[in-house]
């Protein structure tokens, strides 16, 4: 039914026989314009058009004059809510269409602006995206623009491993390597020790963790783990345990060799895991459980290696000591 409703709204976009209500805009040169819309479809999106509407002191006059937004941005407002087409050209526009929103109380406009901020935010000054962010109060939004600001990764170094201890400050020069389309926040690969084995995985920046794989289940570490840092990164197809020159390498087995880094997608959410040479396969960390994927898959290289790395025995580090929780169904 609600693809009924969303189709059914879009064609009514344009139809003058469904219009019921104006509005008078003023163009950049001067010239007035009017746009024509349905007030039920309008109120059915908006508190602040079901009251203009049909409140108690419902708006008389037709057409109604808009006097603070430009006519091009009110017409993008009103085509998204009837066909949910989003489209800016610039950060001005977005910028302009979400106080639109804001104003009229339209939700999902507002995410639109915001999502469309987001993943354009590298061609934007940050500053300014900051100040727009905290004007109304877009928490997320502000808290990404202060981690790109302060990211300064070297492409041009080799790929280190760097040591994080909860409540340290985020690395600077952390390496994204995917992005968490639940909250369009980045995402890195991280390691730390569990009996034994050094095990890569996802970590996940917003939360200052790592999600890696082990027999079975998926293991959470909070607190003293190594985060990927710098590095010419590259994602590259591979299957069954196979490195590639250049493969990045992620952890270790205690007498049994190296660890790498692999990637797939699951649900339409990236999942980063070991690859297991020995086992001809990727691990990943998939809910509460190990998840076996043998072919298709990615794995992560640095251009900068020169060399392709031999799988030998994996040296431990006692230094380095396990704080990790197994995940369970109602963790």
């Amino acid at each position: 039914m609600e693809n009924i409703i969303k189709s059914r709204k879009k064609e009514f976009w344009g139809q003058e026989r469904f219009h019921d209500i104006s509005f008078s805009l003023q163009e950049n040169d001067g010239d007035q314009k009017v746009l024509k819309a349905n007030k039920t479809i309008l109120a059915l999106c908006s508190p602040v058009f079901e009251a203009m509407f049909f409140g108690d002191l419902a708006e008389k006059r037709d057409p109604i004059p808009i006097v603070d937004v430009d006519y091009t941005i009110f017409e993008g407002f009103l085509r998204y809510i009837y066909t949910e087409e989003f489209h800016a050209d610039s950060l001005e526009d977005a910028q302009n269409l979400f106080y639109v929103a804001h104003k009229y109380e339209v939700t999902c406009i507002e995410s639109a602006c915001e999502l469309y901020m987001i993943h354009n935010m590298k061609k934007f000054d940050l500053s300014e995206l900051i100040s727009f962010a905290d004007m109304f109060s877009m928490k997320n939004l502000m808290e990404l623009c202060r981690l790109h600001l302060d990211h300064f990764p070297r492409p041009d170094l080799p790929a280190i491993w760097v040591k994080y201890k909860k409540g340290d400050a985020l690395p600077p020069n952390t390496a994204f390597v995917d992005v968490d389309p639940t909250n369009n926040w980045p995402l890195g690969v991280g390691r730390f020790k569990h009996q034994g084995d050094l095990l890569p995985g996802t970590f996940n920046i917003k939360e200052k963790c790592v999600y890696a794989p082990y027999s079975g289940q998926t293991h959470k570490c909070q607190d003293n783990f190594e985060i990927l840092c710098n590095g010419n990164l590259k994602w590259v197809e591979s299957e069954k345990g196979k490195i590639e020159r250049q493969a990045v390498m992620g952890g270790g087995v205690r007498n049994n060799g190296k660890l790498f880094i692999g990637k797939v997608e699951r649900d339409n959410r990236p999942l980063i895991g070991k690859i297991h040479p020995s086992h001809y396969c990727l691990y990943i960390p998939f809910f509460t459980a190990e998840l076996k994927v043998p072919d298709q898959y990615l794995m992560l290289t640095d251009q900068n290696i020169t060399e392709a790395i031999i799988c030998d025995d994996y040296e431990t580090d006692d230094s380095y000591y396990e704080d990790d929780e197994i995940l369970d169904a109602d963790n």
